[in-house]
């Protein structure tokens, strides 16, 4: 059968392009905009390498006290007389006799043992704050005062890392996660995916299902040298450069050969996506992804056993998958959330908001242990989770020693605390 193109005004070609972009993936992938793709004038220096960073955000605030469990603190039972974990339940942490992991942790504490996870405890930022939406903009961000007297404009830092040293447009890409506050402000236009496996192009539904097809008309049209006379000259450069990165997306797709199975779920669903790009070279020094639940007011045990579950199975999956493709010694992953919880349970078998908090880092170049001050029961007691490691200075050794770059441009607030413990990474 032949097929025909269709013949739309140029007008309403470009903008039914923009807004059909959300179902054929280009506003997911965030590249709305007449620069969607341009050329950016920014002061980039090269990456030395080909290492990568994925963060995973724990939305809603992990408990990390009952994510690694300092089994061997009485205060800890004391205060979670129904919600702690039994030491013979939980996992054994680095032959540690005083932590060890949750119990829905398997796959993790095979990495642990491996020497592949590093946990950083009682870490936290300057003045806390028990707002959902203002500690996640404080991790965002990643400036606890103001802009102003910082030398920076509002921006994510991952869109300051963006503007330094990863302009490209797969330089930081997010991952089924929305538009995260981290990308906020660049100058550089950052991938935000839905999906990898969403794109469509709906306008022309009787070929919808033939991506090569769909992409030579939108190249075909956009290309046709007529557009500069009505202004839109750069909205179809964009708009056909967009199609382009649609297209790497899609072979990346049908490329992508694994043994590794991933569970049908999020955040596995994720971190499947990722490993698609990761084989496929694509040059991406930092994914995010978000994945939310945890925000366990009530009814905790079951529902963060599920929560810690899921993300162990991303993680396990992942590993394996990286493992396999010789990728897993340059891929740090660093799992984050904006708060902990409060040390003592809640009337409601559950945990209200608290401070401080655990972050974990796992790879291949990890230098596995347990990092920072032991919890005291003197620290359990102290209900809302003591802060002694200022979660800036966990990121500058993540971009220093892993990614090799400079962390000064991206993190220009001096730390409260800067001491930080040192040789997470090799």
């Amino acid at each position: 059968m032949n097929k025909q193109h269709f013949n739309p005004s140029r007008r309403r070609f470009l903008s039914g392009a923009v807004t059909i972009a959300g179902a054929a993936g280009v506003s997911s992938l965030g590249l709305m905009g007449s620069t969607l793709l341009a050329p950016k004038a920014v002061s980039a220096a090269p990456l030395p390498n080909h290492k990568r960073v994925v963060v995973l955000n724990l939305r809603g605030g992990n408990d990390g006290l009952n994510t690694v469990i300092p089994t061997a603190r009485t205060a800890y039972y004391d205060v979670r007389s129904s919600i702690a974990i039994a030491g013979a339940s939980a996992l054994p942490l680095f032959g540690s006799t005083t932590y060890r992991l949750h119990p829905s942790l398997t796959r993790v504490a095979a990495l642990a043992n491996e020497g592949a996870l590093a946990v950083v405890n009682q870490v936290g930022y300057p003045n806390r704050n028990l707002s959902h939406f203002l500690s996640e903009d404080i991790w965002s961000f990643g400036i606890r005062g103001n802009f102003s007297g910082n030398g920076v404009k509002t921006s994510g830092w991952m869109a300051r890392f963006a503007d330094f040293y990863a302009p490209t447009p797969t330089g930081i890409v997010a991952v089924r996660s929305g538009r995260p506050t981290d990308f906020f402000g660049g100058t550089t236009s950052p991938l935000m995916v839905g999906s990898l496996s969403g794109f469509n192009f709906h306008t022309d539904w009787g070929h919808r299902y033939d991506h090569a097809y769909r992409q030579t008309v939108v190249q075909e049209v956009a290309s046709a040298g007529v557009w500069e006379g009505d202004g839109l000259g750069a909205s179809a450069t964009a708009i056909a450069q967009s199609y382009d990165l649609a297209g790497e997306i899609k072979t990346a797709i049908d490329n992508y050969s694994s043994t590794v199975e991933y569970a049908n779920q999020n955040p596995s669903h994720a971190f499947l996506d990722i490993a698609r790009l990761i084989q496929a070279g694509f040059d991406t020094k930092i994914f995010y992804v978000g994945y939310g639940g945890f925000d366990t007011h009530s009814d905790q045990p079951s529902r963060h056993a599920n929560l810690l579950g899921a993300v162990d199975n991303a993680l396990g999956a992942f590993a394996d998958d990286l493992k396999a493709m010789g990728a897993w010694q340059d891929t740090l992953v660093v799992v984050i959330s904006e708060f902990g919880r409060r040390h003592d349970q809640n009337g409601s078998n559950g945990t209200d908001h608290g401070h401080g908090n655990c972050m974990m880092l796992l790879g291949g170049a990890v230098n596995g242990g347990v990092y920072g001050p032991d919890h005291t029961n003197a620290d359990i007691e102290e209900r809302m989770g003591t802060y002694r490691i200022d979660f800036r200075t966990v990121y500058r050794q993540v971009l220093a020693d892993h990614l090799g770059v400079d962390p000064d441009p991206v993190f220009t607030e001096a730390a409260e605390i800067s001491d930080s413990p040192g040789g997470l990474i090799a």
